[in-house]
């Protein structure tokens, strides 16, 4: 039986990002409007600027449950034929199959980690700012199982299969973001975004077992690396070299000191993402 794969972390990144946020929230409950250094200057840049850095967990999940079916039996279809391939002329009817059923489990994992620089038009008084990172995203989506085939004569095949796509884009991103309340200590915020990368990745397959022929007992097992290129030369179609990101997180910012900020966030990253920051202002 097939079963879903969720985070195996994600939990982490909130509950530290929630005990650091606490106290400032708790500190915050009657606190007045702050008064921000009479050193900013209308017109200059002078509190306008952040720079950042985030980090956190990335998965497809529960986007994928939309299309996971679909690509478990694509992966156990290219995993068959390589172990038919393999065992071919060894046994005979070794490529004719009577029937065959799998257990393949989906599962996807990754992480993101971007640099930001962050402008804020009004100066820190200001709830807008206008974003600009580079983010590296480190992806990951597998299936992996047993998986059993029966041929004529009686023979037989079963091995524990592995297929899987990674991919590890560098993406340029532009952000809109609006800060609830950016006077005080603690403040929501939500984010707008949109990100541009070129694919490049490889499609690898695993597989590990034996076969079968009346008295006869084998072992079989193999691996098959692709690129991207190579999958569009096999099945003849046109995998885009570029795609598009789209962004939409919402989060929490503590100011730590007047220029010193972190940050914990949860949104859609063409997948989810769970991530915190630091920053910087100048």
């Amino acid at each position: 039986m097939r079963k879903n794969n969720w985070i195996k972390k994600p939990g982490l990144i909130i509950v530290l990002t929630c005990l650091i946020l606490a106290p400032c929230v708790l500190a915050q409950q009657q606190e007045p409007q702050v008064d921000l250094p009479e050193t900013v200057k209308t017109g200059s840049l002078s509190g306008k600027l952040q720079i950042g850095i985030h980090y956190g967990p990335w998965t497809l999940k529960p986007f994928s449950n939309y299309f996971e079916d679909d690509l478990l039996q694509e992966i156990s279809k290219e995993i068959r034929e390589r172990v038919n391939n393999a065992i071919f002329g060894s046994i005979p009817w070794g490529g004719l199959v009577t029937d065959y059923d799998d257990e393949l489990v989906f599962g996807t994992s990754g992480h993101n980690i971007g640099f930001e620089i962050r402008f804020y038009p009004k100066g820190p008084k200001g709830s807008f700012s206008l974003g600009f990172s580079v983010e590296r995203t480190k992806i990951k989506i597998k299936a992996e199982g047993p998986i059993n085939q029966h041929y004529v004569q009686g023979a037989s095949s079963t091995v524990e299969g592995l297929g899987y796509i990674t991919t590890d884009p560098l993406t340029m991103n532009l952000s809109f973001r609006w800060d609830t309340s950016p006077s005080w200590r603690v403040s929501p915020y939500f984010v707008v975004g949109f990100g541009l990368a070129t694919l490049l990745g490889e499609v690898g397959y695993e597989w590990t077992g034996s076969y079968q022929y009346k008295n006869i007992i084998e072992k079989t097992d193999g691996s098959d690396i692709l690129t991207l290129e190579e999958v569009e030369w096999q099945i003849e179609e046109n995998i885009p070299n570029t795609f598009y990101l789209f962004q939409l997180n919402v989060g929490v910012r503590a100011r730590i000191t007047p220029n010193f900020f972190i940050n914990g966030e949860i949104g859609f990253w063409n997948g989810t993402v769970f991530r915190a920051g630091v920053s910087y202002g100048f």
